[in-house]
């Protein structure tokens, strides 16, 4: 296990982003080792259990479409401990904005996958990653070309995007991450290995 010299010092949006009920959604950031890996930030109520260094993880990059024809990318997870229930989520990116493409771009180069745990005042955080592989890159690819071809460069200018958001909360409510994880919905990458770890403070 190694220690990073590095302190929770989120930007206020961000923050604000992940205090902003419900927060036991995550959220991926443009935020880890450099500013070009995306990262998976997960609000939790306790951190003690995400500081095993037992953890594994199965991920899902799930890309889907709307009646209206808006993507939906969505990142979902599982992380299981020795003799703890796993813990289950989905995060959501908009492949429209600029924010969520560069977010997906990462996902075709970074060769790990950054999960940092919060507390609820966000002062704390346990980081651990597990690698990327140059399958799941490849997938990413494919679902960015998907996404490409299909936008035609037709991006969204603004912070708010309310047919994304009315399409995430429908796909929400319809599917939960134990339904995506069983291999049924969308395009797809799995990988289930150790992590390793550090706690930030």
């Amino acid at each position: 296990m190694t220690r990073l010299s590095m302190k929770v010092n989120l930007p206020p949006q961000w923050q604000a982003r992940l205090l902003t009920p419900p927060t036991a959604l995550p959220l991926l950031l443009p935020w880890g080792h450099t500013s070009d890996e995306s990262t998976l930030a997960i609000p939790v109520d306790t951190l003690f259990r995400y500081r095993c260094v037992d953890l594994s993880t199965t991920v899902r990059l799930v890309g889907t479409q709307g009646k209206e024809g808006v993507w939906i990318i969505a990142v979902v997870f599982r992380v299981i401990g020795s003799g703890l229930p796993p813990s289950e989520g989905l995060a959501y990116l908009n492949p429209r904005q600029e924010e969520g493409r560069q977010l997906l771009r990462a996902f075709t180069l970074q060769e790990r996958l950054p999960l940092v745990f919060f507390n609820p005042p966000l002062t704390v955080a346990v980081r651990q990653e597990t690698a990327w592989s140059v399958a799941h890159r490849q997938e990413a690819r494919v679902l960015l070309s998907q996404i490409d071809y299909a936008l035609r460069g037709n991006m969204l200018r603004g912070e708010r995007d309310s047919d994304f958001e009315r399409t995430r909360d429908e796909f929400h409510q319809q599917y939960t991450a134990a339904l995506l994880l069983s291999g049924r919905e969308g395009h797809t990458t799995h990988f289930s290995s150790p992590l390793r770890g550090v706690v930030l403070d």
